[in-house]
This record gives structure tokens, sequence and C-alpha cells, in this order.
């Protein structure tokens, strides 16, 4: 399935079944890339989320002092934003950074989702084009 995908994302865990062998991550996510891939995306918890993409490989870092209360949800939060990202034609760094902070939000709380609206409003106040 991963060969047709045109923007794919996965956690570390992920990666470790699809290439478990052969280099370290970025050369495993190399791998995977075909012609039609635009990127990879890998989160790794509370080490933060990685792209690789026809234009190289950058790195975003989890925000300082993270504070985990539940990581259910993080990962969709992450690929969430991500989607929004490709809809809206973020620039790849700005989507990935927006991205990691929002899942870096929602590991905050207790749960994948708030029932606060302005949690969510500070993000789309933050992020009007």
């Amino acid at each position: 399935m991963l060969d047709g995908g045109r923007w794919i994302k996965l956690n570390a865990d992920e990666l470790a079944l699809v290439e478990p062998e052969g280099g370290n991550e970025a050369v495993r996510l190399q791998r995977l890339r075909t012609e039609r891939t635009a990127f990879i995306a890998l989160t790794r918890g509370a080490e933060g989320a990685s792209v690789i993409s026809a234009a190289g490989h950058d790195d975003v870092h989890p925000q300082v002092g993270l504070d985990v209360v539940d990581a259910v949800g993080a990962g969709d939060a992450f690929c969430s934003v991500l989607l929004v990202g490709i809809i809206r034609q973020w620039p790849l760094p700005v989507t990935l950074a927006r991205a990691q902070q929002f899942a870096s939000a929602v590991v905050g709380i207790r749960g994948a989702t708030s029932g606060d609206r302005g949690f969510y409003q500070r993000f789309i106040d933050a992020w009007r084009d």
C-alpha cells in the first residue's frame, strides 16, 4: 500500500515493521520513497518528528518543557494538521512545525480531544493565512 502513497505518515513503531533493517531512520525512510511520494513524515513521540522529501531530510523537534498527560490522539493530531498544511499549501517546514506544535498540545490533555473550543481556537487564530 505504501508504494502508491503520495503523502505517508508513520510512527517509529510502524517504520520498524515496514523497514526493520538496514541503516538509520533516514536511510530506511529513503528506501520507502517512490517517484510518486511527495514526503514521508515520521513521528517519534517525545523525540519529535522528521520528514524525508524530494528536497531532503528536515527535522522538527518537540517543544521544550513538554508535559505529557496522555499520548492518546497525538498521532492523529499531527496527521490532521499535516493534511491541513497540504490542503492550504503551507510550506513543508511550516506544516511540520505546526503539526508538531498541535500534537504537543494534545498530549497535554486527557484523551484525544478537548471539549474546550478555546483549545483549538488558539491554533486557528495563530495559523490564519
